[in-house]
């Protein structure tokens, strides 16, 4: 995300503080509460003409003014992670009894992290996960994509199709595996904290994974947790622990 796309200043607005665009609203009025542990809902509710994508350009505006070591204690430690949720994910929020018990066991598991967990975390999505998620059967799309509707869509641009064919070039992924590639690198471009999938033979294979972060390290960009609501439910049970 690039934050100038929602973020500007006026010397006649707020002392020219930076502020949302088309607002009074001072970033650092949204860092401040994000800080203090507010929710994107609890700041959508106190300020209703804001989006889920603005604060998370207030956000990145933030830590492009720390330190590396600041800006890693902020994500580290602050409850406002940034989730991407792939196809995958989404397809599984439906209950199917008919199901192998595999499918129903991660059925369940993924229930459970949507609908008690995910409210800790800004959650985006992006266009190839919409377009997956209008596949098949009309009434089954329609179920995915509502699940997905009001998800901020993560921008797309050339450095993803270039990280993507790069993925693919080195025989990290096979050639008809592209989106799974594109999902990949739309979450690393986005700086996400978390890419949030059941596709685990092409995304969250752990026996590829090294080598994936090998060329998202020659593209200079972090590496996003990639891992299943099986595994964030695992740091949430940590977290109340610890």
């Amino acid at each position: 995300m690039n934050w100038r796309d929602h973020i500007d200043s006026d010397p006649g607005i707020i002392g020219g503080k930076p502020k949302i665009k088309g607002t009074r609203i001072a970033v650092e009025s949204i860092v401040k509460r994000v800080s203090d542990g507010w929710s994107v809902e609890q700041l959508i509710e106190a300020y209703p003409n804001i989006t889920a994508d603005q604060i998370l350009a207030c956000l990145a505006w933030n830590d492009e003014r720390l330190s590396a070591d600041e800006a890693f204690l902020r994500r580290r430690y602050l409850p406002l992670q940034t989730v991407y949720i792939e196809t995958s994910v989404v397809s599984f929020l439906r209950e199917n009894a008919l199901a192998s018990p595999e499918s129903v066991e991660r059925q369940t598991l993924t229930r459970t992290w949507w609908n008690r967990h995910r409210q800790r975390y800004l959650l985006v999505t992006s266009q190839y996960v919409l377009d997956e998620a209008r596949m098949g059967s009309p009434d089954l799309a329609r179920e995915r994509v509502g699940h997905l509707s009001g998800i901020p869509l993560v921008r797309l641009g050339d450095q993803i199709d270039d990280l993507a064919a790069r993925i693919i070039e080195r025989a990290i992924l096979p050639k008809d595996a592209i989106i799974d590639a594109l999902h990949i690198a739309s979450a690393a471009v986005s700086r996400v904290d978390f890419l949030l999938t059941w596709n685990c033979s092409h995304i969250a294979n752990p026996m590829i994974l090294p080598r994936v972060f090998r060329t998202l390290d020659d593209f200079g960009l972090p590496f996003p947790v990639i891992c299943t609501p099986k595994d964030m439910l695992i740091e949430v049970n940590d977290d109340r622990t610890t």
